[in-house]
C-alpha cells in the first residue's frame, strides 16, 4: 500500500514533471510546438493554484535568464517563495476569492500588457486557480461578495465542478479563455495540472487559457 502510494505522489510531483517535459538549453524540447528561445523578445511566467510555486522556482531554474518576468499566486506563505530572484510571489485565499486575489490579479495583467507576436508566456494552470486567478466582471465590492456568495450557495446545494466553474466563468473577466484573449497576439504554452475528474481542462481553474465551445 506504501509502495502505491509513494508511486501515486511521484507521478503528480511538480518539478519531476516539468523537469521531465521541458529541457535545459535553447529550446523548451520537443514536447512544446514553439520556437527556440531566442528567437522570443520576451518570455513571461504565470503561475496559479496551489502547484504555482513549486512551479515557479522550476521554470526560474530552467529558463534562466531567457525569462523575463514572471508571477506566481499560490495560497503558500510568501516565506517558501525566498528562494525566487524574477518571478514575484503573491499569496492568496482559497476557496474563496478576495481583494489581495484581485490584486494580485490585476499585476498579472498589467505584466502582461503591450504583448507582440515575439512574446511567450508560460502558464502553469493548477488546483485553487479558480479562487485565486480573479477579476471579477463587476468591479465593485458588490461584484466580490457575489462570487463569494454564489460559490458558497451552488457549494451547499452539492453543485459538482463543471456546474460550480461554468458561473465562475460568467462572472469573471479572466476565465473561460478571456486570460489567453487578454494576452494576444502573444505565444502560450499551458502547463496544465488537472484536479478534475475527467481531465477536463476547461475547468481547471475555470480555463483561463482555454477557449470554450458554446456548450462550456
Amino acid at each position: 500500500a506504501l509502495e502505491i502510494l509513494e508511486v501515486g505522489l511521484e507521478a503528480i510531483d511538480t518539478e519531476k514533471i516539468l523537469r521531465k517535459a521541458f529541457s535545459q538549453g535553447e529550446t523548451l524540447g520537443n514536447f512544446f510546438k514553439v520556437s527556440p528561445l531566442k528567437d522570443f523578445e520576451r518570455i513571461f511566467f504565470v503561475g496559479i493554484g496551489k502547484c504555482a510555486l513549486d512551479g515557479a522556482k522550476v521554470i526560474e531554474d530552467i529558463l534562466g535568464d531567457y525569462l523575463t518576468d514572471g508571477i506566481a499566486l499560490d495560497v503558500k506563505s510568501v516565506a517558501e517563495a525566498s528562494g525566487l530572484k524574477k518571478i514575484k510571489y503573491f499569496a492568496g485565499t482559497h476557496p474563496y476569492p478576495s481583494e489581495q486575489n484581485i490584486e494580485a490579479t490585476k499585476q498579472i495583467l498589467k505584466m502582461v500588457e503591450n504583448l507582440t507576436e515575439k512574446d511567450l508566456i508560460i502558464c502553469l494552470i493548477s488546483g485553487g486557480g479558480s479562487s485565486l486567478f480573479e477579476l471579477p466582471v463587476d468591479m465593485s465590492r458588490t461584484g466580490l461578495d457575489t462570487l463569494i456568495e454564489k460559490t458558497k450557495e451552488l457549494t451547499a446545494k452539492g453543485a459538482d465542478i463543471y456546474e460550480l466553474n461554468k458561473v465562475r466563468k460568467s462572472l469573471s473577466q479572466v476565465k473561460g479563455g478571456k486570460f489567453a484573449k487578454l494576452c494576444e497576439p502573444a505565444q502560450i504554452i499551458s502547463l496544465i495540472f488537472s484536479d478534475v475528474l475527467g481531465n477536463d481542462i476547461s475547468m481547471v481553474a475555470s480555463g483561463p487559457t482555454f477557449f470554450p465551445s458554446p456548450s462550456q
